[in-house]
């Protein structure tokens, strides 16, 4: 369990993404559908639930327990509790902030919120491609078609194999 919590996952990629390791979803703005394993959801909860009995101030934990409550539960209040207390424990996280970009963009369709965050998470870590691509993908749902194109195009230029940044 040692790294799953703060592993790096890319959230919001059309038209999937990883959710843990080796669960597949559609998370890009609209209506979230699952297509995880239940055997691999379990273990991912589990790892979870596991990193937050030895730190329950572990908000990248907090970032994790909200996906699986909104994508694996469906129970967005929780989700969404969840990342605020991730945001409140690590508010200069830019792994945090993007999550909870995504949260609020693909969960509640709050995408000037989610712009706002993930702006935060592009200036928090400038040489980061998952926050470029991740603003790339929110401008190009808002229709900022120019902006999403030269963001993710900035994402792409920073992690040329980020599949991506080939979405804008």
């Amino acid at each position: 369990m040692s790294n799953i919590a703060s592993q790096r996952v890319r959230f919001g990629a059309p038209p999937m993404h990883w959710l843990g390791s080796g669960c597949l979803a559609y998370a890009s703005g609209r209506p979230t559908y699952v297509s995880c394993p239940p055997m691999r959801a379990i273990a991912l909860r589990e790892a979870v639930e596991r990193a937050l009995a030895l730190d329950p101030n572990l908000a990248v934990a907090h970032a994790q327990l909200s996906r699986i409550q909104r994508q694996v539960d469906f129970d967005w209040a929780g989700g969404d509790a969840s990342i605020q207390r991730a945001i409140a424990l690590e508010p200069g996280n830019p792994e945090v902030i993007r999550l909870a970009a995504s949260s609020a963009a693909g969960t509640f369709g709050r995408f000037d919120e989610a712009l706002q965050l993930n702006r935060r998470a592009v200036d928090l870590d400038p040489l980061n491609a998952d926050s470029w691509e991740s603003l790339g993908e929110i401008e190009f749902w808002m229709g900022q078609l120019d902006k999403a194109a030269r963001d993710s195009g900035k994402g792409l230029e920073l992690s040329p194999d980020a599949w991506p940044g080939h979405s804008c």
